[in-house]
Parts: structure tokens; sequence; C-alpha cells
């Protein structure tokens, strides 16, 4: 599951009721999230039960059922979903592919603050970061080219799909343009420089299996979601299985 940019609802943690007609606001996601975990457990929807009766929800059963459910993880690039994944108790996944902004500082408050919970005794947390693997660093840095502009084009809201390597070569070359509405990005800003850590890792299958074992332990991680972006499918499965065979998999 996804979690959006919002604030979590000040003062009681107990899930605040939602009718059928209620206007959805900006702050709603700590409902969306309770609402989902009742779905998933209907013991919990005692905990929407006062004086007006049950949750209108909670007669509705997911379908087909089953003897287990999916576990609910927090996936999010802010300090938001981190601060809501430590205090209900849940595991956590950092979107660092998409924002390398503030990654050390999202994980490290999530296991630090972790609450336990029914659903989890010990913080349980990942990152998904970018890698492109391929026979020589020449190779995989001809690759990258293609998700550098595809990143670029998002900030400016442009949707067009994965660029070949030699037609984003083409136009990072030039220097982008100013972006549009809405999304508030000064034209300097398009082109981000990498911080801490790089949201693509990206060379031979020794360079980015190194890397990405640095990061796992100086972040204390035990786990990573890697993700591999590049215009030919073959590729990103060659990328895939070289990394694999680097881990010895």
């Amino acid at each position: 599951m996804s979690a959006s940019v919002a604030h979590p609802a000040a003062g009681s943690s107990r899930p605040t009721r939602s009718s059928a007609t209620a206007k959805p606001s900006r702050d709603d996601f700590p409902q969306q999230l309770a609402e989902l975990r009742a779905f998933l457990d209907n013991s919990r929807w005692d905990n929407y039960r006062d004086a007006r009766g049950p949750h209108p929800f909670s007669k509705i059963r997911v379908m087909p059922s089953a003897e287990t459910t999916p576990r609910v993880w927090l996936l999010g690039s802010s300090m938001w979903s981190s601060v809501t994944a430590a205090q209900e108790g849940l595991p956590y996944a950092f979107a660092h592919f998409f924002s390398g902004q503030g990654t050390r500082e999202a994980i490290t408050h999530y296991q630090r603050s972790f609450v336990p919970s029914a659903e989890l005794q010990k913080p349980e947390a990942m990152i998904a970061i970018g890698a492109i693997v391929a026979p020589t660093q020449e190779e995989a840095d001809h690759l990258h080219a293609s998700v550098r502009l595809l990143q670029r084009r998002i900030r400016q809201d442009d949707r067009r799909p994965v660029a070949t390597p030699e037609e984003a070569l083409r136009e990072l070359n030039v220097p982008p343009a100013v972006p549009r509405q809405p999304w508030p990005v000064l034209a300097g800003a398009i082109d981000q420089p990498e911080t801490e850590y790089p949201r693509y890792v990206v060379g031979t299958p020794a360079k980015v299996r190194d890397e990405l074992l640095r990061i796992a332990r100086e972040l204390e991680l035990r786990e990573l979601i890697v993700n591999t972006i590049t215009h030919s499918h073959e590729a990103r499965k060659r990328s895939y299985s070289l990394l694999a065979e680097a881990f010895e998999l």
C-alpha cells in the first residue's frame, strides 16, 4: 500500500468514523489506513462502534475469503509515512528511487520510534532503490540515460513513455524548460543532484552488489527492493539476472 503526504489527525489514535456521503479531506489517509486494516481483520471494526452504531462499512466482507491476509506495509517518500508506520507498528518501505531526499532520516526515525504492535514486535524496514546492471560500466551508463530523462520529464509533468538511450542523451543535452503546473518546481531544480545515496546504482554486477550491500549495512536494513527501468525489456531482464548472479541467488 502506498502513503500520500498528509498530516495525521491530532489527538487520539482511535479511527474517526466516516460516512458514505462524507466529502474526502486532504487529511483522511489515517482513516483510509484504519479502514483497510479493518477490511483485512474484521475485529478492528469494533474500534469504530459508537453511539450511532457500527461503522457503515463493517458489514462488507473482502472476497474471496482466505485463511490468511496480506501484510500491510507503508510505502512512502516522506517523514510523514515514517512517523505513521512507527506509531502504528507497521513495516515500512521508503521509495528512495522516487525521491532520495531524507532517506536516512526517515529510516532512522522509524527504527528508533517504532511502537510494537500485535502485527509486529520489532521494526522492519526496507528501501526501494533503482539499479541498472550491465557487463560494462559504459553500457550501464548508456542504459541509465533513459531513466535520467524519465525523471526529468516527470518533474515537468511530461508523461511520455521511456525513451531509448539515444533519444534520452540527445534530450538531456538540451536545457530543461520550466515545468507546467501543478508541479511547483524551480527550473534550476529539474535535474536534481544525487543526495547521500544515489537513487539508481549503475554499473557492473560486482559494483552494484557492493554498493547495495553498503547502503543496506549503513541503514541497518535486511532487505532491499530493486527497481530497474530501461527502454529495452531484454536489457531490464538481463540487469536483474546479472544482479541475481552477483548475489548468488
